[in-house]
């Protein structure tokens, strides 16, 4: 990856700190050792709440502390990983990684808002950015979500699009839970509807300046068809009116590879993790 200038690495900072705050609204716990931090949940295995992260501020971990770190997760029956945004660290970093044992187990990509703004030639569809409401596909509309109806219909739609089965209830717990997320500012949840049909959920987790827009869960037999791209411009245009000072998503976008660089995403940088 090439260098990055002051502004852009504020940015991964402010990325790089919204992760760790999801993780912990998430009910993960975070223990600093000196240049390096803890991750662990006590009632969830997923590896995305159990690693090792370089402390905020910091660009390079010294070893006894990453030693200490994985030895803190593998006393509690969680396997040793190590994540951190690439931008923020020397390639040195990752060579030096290597020779204490520790391989590449992923990387996944960072996609920062960052639009082109023209001009683009009479006729021709703008690339690099969100397109005009016109645009957009017909018949379709999207709501923010702001009632326990809307949110269990939010959650069911978002559950039935992810498993690819048609779900006709969920449990009122897990509607409290998106509930009390929203109430506390924590979290954004918009539901698009072809005419009165709900078909697709999207959700926004936000802080004071960062947004991460979740990939959109669509019902699949209406994927590809231009709801994905209307739900991200719509969270994109509420973002901006809002100030948020960094939008990003994660990963790559299941059905169409070219969607976050036609919508105005650049990918600035990586998460990559290291396990032993």
């Amino acid at each position: 990856m090439p260098t990055l200038i002051r502004s852009e690495r504020q940015t991964l900072r402010a990325i790089q700190e919204h992760m760790l705050l999801r993780k912990r609204r998430a009910g993960a716990a975070y223990t600093q050792i000196s240049t390096v931090g803890v991750v662990f949940h006590s009632d969830n295995s997923d590896p995305a709440m159990n690693l090792v992260t370089p402390h905020q501020g910091v660009a390079w971990t010294r070893a006894d502390d990453l030693r200490q770190g994985f030895s803190l997760l593998e006393g509690r029956d969680r396997i040793p990983r190590l994540q951190f945004l690439r931008g923020l660290f020397p390639e040195a970093f990752g060579r030096q990684l290597a020779l204490h044992g520790l391989h590449l187990e992923s990387r996944v990509p960072i996609w920062v808002y960052v639009p082109i703004q023209g001009p683009f030639p009479d006729g021709e569809r703008p690339f690099g950015r969100i397109l005009a409401q016109e645009h957009a596909v017909q018949g379709f509309h999207i709501d923010e979500v702001n009632t326990f109806q809307a949110q269990a219909t939010w959650q069911r739609v978002f559950r039935s699009a992810t498993f690819d089965v048609e779900i006709t209830d969920v449990p009122t717990e897990e509607v409290d839970d998106l509930q009390n997320e929203r109430r506390h500012g924590d979290s954004i949840f918009l539901l698009g509807y072809y005419h009165k049909t709900p078909i697709a959920a999207l959700q926004i987790s936000i802080n004071g300046i960062a947004a991460e827009i979740i990939e959109p869960a669509v019902i699949h037999a209406w994927t590809g068809m231009g709801f994905e791209e209307a739900l991200f411009a719509f969270a994109i245009k509420m973002l901006l009116h809002r100030n948020y000072q960094t939008i990003y998503t994660v990963g790559n976008f299941l059905y169409d590879q070219n969607l976050y660089w036609r919508l105005g995403f650049i990918q600035v940088t990586e998460a990559l993790t290291y396990v032993r």
